[in-house]
């Protein structure tokens, strides 16, 4: 499969300083991105920093993906991702690499929006009401938030569908055992599908705060996923995904 960018024109103007540490404007110096949908396994999260399509839309924009902790601990996996630049997702690894000035990727939907993905399901889950420590980072250091929506993520694979299950082991074990990605063929190799990803400009922080109030988090999450809805109705249409819409999880 291939991937094909798309910005939103907010974005577009300012897509060349983002993460020039020269930059005129200081908040274009340094951005958090969040990554959407999580699918089975988000390939475009971790492969697509790496790209020279990338590196032409954003040719400053040093960008390390952040995996799961336990991703890190399977031999082979755990290699190849490092070799992509991928990080642990803790709180102390995203700190850290702030503090090297670097632009930290993340998929802030997890097990929950892995469980809810289904390459035919036109609904596309996407946590919402959770995940406030992201948000009280952004904050804290003064950063920007960008919005990215991967159109096409989700049918790259699917999981064995065993709901009952799955949700029982999820529910007192914390993961949606049995697990097993299908794709080609039902084996764990992606299907071969078009992927198109919109990425709007980042959503600042009203102001920094070293110590920011639960209403200041949740305002900037409500901008923040107000901007990635109207991400999605502005490009849904043109990459081929009309019929689709996000289901959002609030629970």
């Amino acid at each position: 499969f291939g991937f094909r960018l798309e910005l939103t024109e907010e974005c577009a103007k300012i897509a060349d300083k983002l993460g020039d540490e020269n930059a005129e404007d200081p908040r274009h110096r340094q951005v958090m991105l969040l990554f959407h949908p999580h699918s089975i396994f988000p390939l475009s999260h971790v492969a697509l920093p790496c790209t020279g399509l990338w590196r032409a839309a954003f040719p400053n924009l040093k960008t390390n993906s952040l995996v799961a902790s336990i991703i890190h601990l399977v031999p082979v996996m755990r290699d190849v991702l490092q070799w992509f630049g991928c990080c642990d997702v803790s709180r102390h690894s995203v700190l850290k690499l702030i503090s090297m000035g670097r632009n930290v990727q993340i998929v802030c939907g997890g097990q929950t929006e892995m469980f809810e993905s289904r390459s035919w399901d036109d609904d596309i889950a996407v946590v919402r009401r959770r995940r406030l420590g992201v948000f009280k980072i952004a904050i804290q250091q003064g950063l920007g938030i960008m919005p990215i929506f991967s159109f096409g993520e989700t049918l790259t694979f699917d999981n064995i569908y065993m709901p009952t299950l799955q949700a029982a082991f999820k529910k007192y074990l914390g993961f949606p055992f049995p697990f097993l990605m299908l794709g080609k063929y039902y084996l764990p190799v992606p299907r071969r599908v078009p992927i198109s990803i919109a990425i709007d400009a980042p959503v600042y922080p009203i102001k920094q705060n070293d110590a920011p109030t639960l209403e200041e988090i949740v305002e900037l999450q409500t901008r923040y996923f107000d901007a990635l809805q109207r991400l999605f109705d502005q490009f849904q249409e043109q990459c081929g995904h009309s019929a689709r819409r996000i289901k959002w999880l609030d629970g």
